[in-house]
């Protein structure tokens, strides 16, 4: 079973379906005229209600065509993530294999090492604060530990304290704005290299790259997009990465990190021609085509996820006080335009969508992720090896004090 509602494929393989409604549609319309015209004839109905009644038994099908047309020619994907802070340091922690953390964690460091004027703004109106290891500290609910230090069995305790907080105060702070443009540049990144690698041996005409310069405005409204895409020759931080008397390498150059965190890339998009891109508002973009049109939007929705404790333990090798979890939306929605289905050549251009769709709940849904690693069976394993352990370590305990004794 496919584990997306309406993909390209589908809507492609119901073209017929298609066709066949808005054929029915159209004689259904016709022959009520018909119909009408003959009642008309008749003086028992008065020809106005004819024609009313007429006119509303049109206008239903048609209305009910086409709900069912945007209901099958459309889709939406509501992803959820999960942002990974160090407490501590107030810092995005890299968490291998799930890109969406890695990705995150790797952009803001490049924000960080070019560009502290931008980077301030993380450091100085953080999502977190700072806590000690016995503290825990989040908007929503604190969880905290004490220690009864005169107890002999130093007893631990866990609080959760409701927070009352002003609904959009979450997001209002200048760290959620700068984590919301990173998160575009994530997600500008995952489209680009799925389209580079999907068109990497097409030389039809039909397809054109963007690069910045089509998008200036965009670059105005998204400043880790503009700082990261800012051709080397422009940044200082890149002035030793080729010195004087070194040949650059031949070819374009698409990707470049520096060991102090630093980043280069280059913005492209490989589409259909007559394509657009348009900024809708704070981290969603818009791709309009001859054939479908495409939304791509992530926020930081301000939330605490819930990660299971054994995952951040073992799996990230980190302590589960330290780790700060918070909930990332991202939403890609979609449309092919109706009547472009009257047209059944050039279709290979945009079945990249599917793929990009799969490609993309695999990168930032962390169930999906936690599920591709089997973690719902390497979890209980933990649990069984960690029983065996202290099982043995009690034996070793006893055998210990037996010699001794």
């Amino acid at each position: 079973m496919s584990e997306h509602k309406n993909t390209l494929a589908e809507m492609l393989a119901g073209k017929k379906e298609f066709l066949r409604l808005v054929t029915l549609v159209t004689v259904l319309s016709f022959s009520v005229g018909v119909l009408a015209s003959l009642v008309a004839a008749s003086t028992i109905v008065p020809t106005a209600v004819i024609y009313v009644v007429a006119i509303l038994l049109t206008v239903i099908a048609l209305l009910l065509l086409a709900a069912d047309i945007r209901q099958k020619l459309s889709f939406e994907d509501c992803l959820e993530g999960v942002l990974f802070i160090d407490s501590e340091k107030n810092e995005l922690i890299d968490v291998r294999g799930y890109e969406l953390a890695s990705d995150l964690s790797r952009t803001m460091a490049a924000v960080k090492a070019e560009s502290r004027a931008i980077y301030s703004e993380w450091e100085n109106d953080p999502l977190v604060q700072r806590k000690t290891k016995t503290e825990s500290t989040s908007p929503s609910a604190a969880v905290g530990h004490a220690e009864d230090e005169e107890s002999d069995g130093k007893i631990t305790y866990t609080s959760i304290v409701q927070v009352e907080v002003e609904e959009d105060h979450l997001t209002k702070q200048k760290a959620s704005n700068l984590l919301d443009e990173a998160l575009q540049f994530v997600l500008l990144e995952e489209l680009s290299t799925h389209l580079s690698t999907y068109f990497t041996n097409s030389d039809s005409d039909q397809i054109v790259e963007l690069s910045r310069e089509h998008i200036p405005t965009f670059l105005l409204q998204n400043r880790v997009l503009n700082l990261l895409t800012t051709p080397i020759e422009q940044r200082d931080v890149f002035l030793k990465a080729y010195p004087r008397g070194k040949k650059r390498p031949d070819g374009v150059l698409c990707t470049l990190w520096g060991s102090d965190g630093s980043m280069y890339s280059r913005f492209d998009l490989n589409l259909p021609k007559d394509s657009k891109v348009s900024f809708l508002n704070r981290g969603a973009l818009r791709i309009e085509t001859k054939r479908l049109d495409l939304e791509i939007s992530g926020r930081y929705t301000g939330t605490s996820a819930a990660v299971p404790r054994a995952f951040i333990n073992h799996y990230m090798e980190r302590s589960w006080d330290d780790v700060d979890c918070r909930k990332i939306q991202v939403k890609l929605r979609g449309r092919v335009k109706p009547l472009a289905l009257l047209s059944g050549k050039g279709w290979e251009h945009y079945h990249w969508l599917d793929s990009f769709r799969t490609r993309l709940r695999k990168s930032v849904d962390l169930k999906s992720f936690q599920d591709e690693i089997h973690w719902h069976a390497v979890e209980p394993m933990f649990y069984t090896l960690r029983g065996q352990f202290r099982a043995v370590h009690n034996h070793l305990e006893h055998l210990r004090k037996h010699v001794k004794e």
